[in-house]
């Protein structure tokens, strides 16, 4: 019996299958189970409700250029299409067999309409996409002749990873939960912040949304249970490190045992090293994002970590050390597999009661952050805000710790 990530209670929604990361990852061979309700109409052939239509177009090249990111083209696509992917039994589609274009279509809608349920779910009311009164629904195209995935005005669309200078088919970006989940994370950013027009776009709104898109999707995945029960099980509890939640975007290189990540939040970057390694490789947004998003993955393990504390599952002095060592020291890794063993679902739920705790906060606080001046430092004061709102300010000392430390300092 395959494994439900779900929002819903058991037995309600429409269930689709979805690889929680690359099918070549090591622990994801199996799809999950996701629920999704029909909330927005029925969910008809292709899939697609009132939100989002999937449109399995073909050999298309993508909307925006791989190189350059600039348009090429915008939808709606009006060229030759696949039939769309009718439902089985009971109106459902776990029905379709991974590594068909029927499965990645169908993987595609779920990932896109699960990533906004949880999101509404932390924000607390409806989302409305930004480009509503252009478009009426999202358009996900979920094989596209490109190397990356890509969102934009209307449209999210996936390509194969690039080895050795080939798209992999084998292996598509759209059946990838945490790629697709990142691209749905730039459309609800300018959902929550706004899209200022591109040419005023600063540098730093850029930085912020690829960081934003990391996390979205990071927080998102900890809905399996499967990669938490995988996490806590590999780390024995002890999150500071490179493990599966901080390697981001995970993808499998053929012919070798070597796995890479996109990017990791788990990194000791600033500001100041981002802007160095900016001079000599170039200014990339998502280079310079990497610190802010180190700090928020931070924020995240320390919310954890404090849970652990507070109901007596390790002692403040093992999390103290934890911070210090940062690097899985084993006389840390040995403390906490002890605490580990003797409490296991106390440290899933310490987990899953600190990605809740994130997961509200940066949505309300994305939700009052305006697009024009964006800045670090303005979206952290805001973070600061929404926490003495929400948590009487539990958290603001920590907070203003933790993006010091990355050279983004609030003032009082």
């Amino acid at each position: 019996m395959p494994r439900t990530a779900r929002l819903l209670p058991q037995g309600a929604g429409i269930r689709f299958r979805v690889f929680p990361q690359s099918r070549a990852a090591r622990g994801f061979r199996r799809p999950e189970v996701l629920l999704i309700a029909a909330s927005h109409g029925p969910i008809r052939p292709g899939p697609q409700d009132d939100i989002v239509s999937v449109v399995d177009a073909v050999d298309k090249d993508p909307y925006r250029d791989d190189a350059t990111g600039e348009y090429l083209a915008y939808p709606p696509y009006r060229g030759l299409v696949r039939p769309p992917v009718p439902p089985g039994p009971g109106g459902h589609f776990d029905h379709v067999r991974p590594g068909t274009r029927e499965f990645s279509a169908a993987a595609v809608f779920a990932t896109v309409r699960y990533i906004r349920a949880v999101w509404e779910h932390h924000l607390g009311e409806p989302l409305h996409w930004w480009f509503r009164y252009t478009y009426p629904r999202l358009e996900a195209i979920p094989r596209v002749n490109s190397q990356v995935g890509w969102s934009g005005v209307g449209f999210i669309e996936c390509g194969y990873p690039p080895i050795e200078g080939r798209p992999d088919r084998r292996d598509p970006l759209s059946d990838n939960f945490d790629i697709v989940a990142h691209e749905t994370g730039h459309i609800l950013l300018k959902t929550l912040i706004g899209d200022p027009f591109p040419h005023r776009k600063p540098f730093e709104y850029r930085a912020h949304e690829e960081a934003g898109a990391d996390l979205i999707a990071t927080l998102s995945s900890l809905y399996f249970d499967s990669v938490v029960d995988q996490l806590l099980a590999h780390t024995h509890g002890n999150l500071f490190g490179a493990n599966t939640l901080s390697r981001f975007g995970e993808l499998r290189i053929p012919r070798s045992s070597t796995e890479r990540e996109v990017r990791t939040l788990f990194n000791r970057e600033t500001l100041a090293s981002a802007r160095a390694t900016m001079a000599v490789k170039g200014r990339a947004p998502h280079r310079y994002g990497v610190p802010f998003a180190g700090a928020l993955f931070d924020l995240l393990v320390e919310l954890y970590e404090g849970n652990l504390v507070r109901r007596r599952l390790i002692p403040a002095s093992l999390a103290r050390r934890s911070r210090r060592t940062r690097s899985g020291a084993p006389a840390v890794t040995r403390a906490f597999a002890r605490g580990y063993a003797q409490a296991e679902a106390g440290f899933k739920d310490a987990l899953l009661d600190a990605r809740d705790t994130l997961g509200r906060l940066l949505a309300r606080t994305w939700d009052a952050t305006s697009p024009h001046g964006l800045t670090f430092r303005r979206v952290v004061a805001n973070l600061i805000a929404q926490d003495r709102r929400l948590n009487r300010g539990a958290h603001v000392a920590l907070i203003r710790r933790l993006f010091r430390a990355r050279g983004i300092a609030v003032a009082r």
